[in-house]
C-alpha cells in the first residue's frame, strides 16, 4: 500500500484475480483509510467530489515547501514515507500548525503551535470497515488536560474562520454528514490500468512498518517495544547478497540513502528476495534516511 507503484501492483493484482477465478480483496492501510477514501478526502476529488478543485497529494506537499502545513496527529520523522525530506521541507516553510497527543521535541522545534488532540481511548468517534459502513465506538476516559477529540477541535477553527459545515453540536450530527460523504463515495470510478513502471539495476529497499511503530501510542509503550516484533536495529540480506558483499550475519553493514549513512548488524534470511534490503521504517535508526521503497546502497562498515 505504501509502495510508490501501489496503483500498478493493484492494477495487476486486480488483473491475475480476475484471470484466475480468484477474490481480490485490500486490506486498507490504517484503521479508517476506507472511510477517507470513501468521504472524498483523497487529492483528486475536491469538495463535493469535484476534480476542478482537487488538491495535492502528500509527496506534492512535500516536494517543495509550502507556505503554511497543518500536521494532524503525526509525527514527520515517523509518520512519513521519506521522514528526513519532510523534516527539511517543513523546516522550510512560514509556518507549522501541529494538532497531535505528544508535544515532541521534533515537533516544538518547527512547530508554532501545537493544539492538544485527544488520543482515541479518549475520544469519541467512529471508523468505517472494508463494506463501507460505519462503526462508532466511545471515549473509554476523559481526555486529560486541554486536550479535545480532533472532530471538536475542527469544529471550533471552522466556527472561529466563519466556514460553512462546521456547526455541528453532537457527534451523532457530524456522523450523519460524515455517512452521506460516503454514501456519495460508493460509486468511485474503477482505476485505470496502467502501463508497467521502470526500474534500475542495484538493491530496493523494503521499509516494512513494525506492527508496534504504527503510531505514537504504540512507539511510547515500553512493553510493545520491548518484545522482538518491535526489534528493528538490522539489515536483512538474502544469503546471496550477503556473501557478494562480503558479509556475515551479525557483522555490521553500513547503509546509505536520501545523502544519509546509518550503520546496523546484517541479519540474513532466505526470506528477503534477492536484490532486497530489508530495513523497517518509522524507527530513530531510520529517520534520517530517504522513502521506505526505494534505491539503497549496502556496503560493509
Amino acid at each position: 500500500m505504501a509502495h510508490p507503484d501501489a496503483a500498478w501492483l493493484r492494477a495487476l493484482t486486480s488483473y491475475i484475480a480476475e484471470a484466475s477465478g480468484c477474490a481480490f480483496n485490500i486490506l486498507t492501510q490504517g484503521g479508517n483509510s476506507k472511510g477517507a477514501w470513501l468521504a472524498g478526502a483523497v487529492p483528486h476529488r475536491g469538495p463535493g467530489g469535484s476534480a476542478a478543485t482537487a488538491g495535492n497529494n502528500a509527496a506534492d506537499m512535500l516536494a517543495s515547501p509550502l507556505k503554511t502545513y497543518i500536521l494532524w496527529g503525526i509525527e514527520p520523522g515517523f509518520d512519513i514515507d521519506n521522514p528526513a525530506r519532510t523534516v527539511e521541507t517543513l523546516r522550510a516553510a512560514d509556518r507549522i500548525i501541529a494538532v497531535a497527543a505528544y508535544a515532541t521535541s521534533g515537533l516544538r522545534e518547527f512547530a508554532d503551535v501545537i493544539l492538544p488532540l485527544a488520543p482515541p481511548a479518549e475520544s469519541e468517534g467512529s471508523m468505517v470497515n472494508f463494506d463501507g459502513d460505519m462503526i462508532g465506538f466511545s471515549a473509554a476516559g476523559r481526555p486529560g488536560g486541554e486536550s479535545r477529540p480532533g472532530w471538536k477541535i475542527l469544529r471550533r477553527l471552522g466556527g472561529e474562520l466563519g466556514l460553512e459545515g462546521f456547526d455541528q453540536v453532537e457527534l451523532a450530527e457530524l456522523q450523519s454528514d460524515m455517512q452521506a460523504a460516503i454514501d456519495a463515495g460508493k460509486a468511485e470510478p474503477a482505476e485505470a490500468v496502467m502501463a508497467a513502471p521502470d526500474y534500475e539495476d542495484g538493491f530496493y529497499r523494503v521499509g516494512e512498518l513494525p506492527m508496534y511503530s504504527i503510531d505514537a501510542q504504540c512507539r511510547r509503550a515500553a512493553p510493545l517495544q520491548a518484545t522482538v516484533q518491535a526489534k528493528s536495529d538490522f539489515v536483512g540480506l538474502n544469503p546471496a547478497d550477503a556473501g557478494r558483499l562480503g558479509l556475515a550475519d551479525g557483522a555490521a553493514a553500513l547503509v546509505s540513502q536520501g545523502g544519509a549513512k546509518a550503520e546496523f548488524k546484517v541479519k540474513i534470511s532466505d526470506a528477503v528476495p534477492e536484490g532486497a534490503v530489508w530495513l523497517r521504517s518509522a524507527t530513530c535508526a531510520t529517520r534520517k534516511l530517504g522513502p521506505a521503497i526505494a534505491a539503497i546502497d549496502v556496503e560493509t562498515a
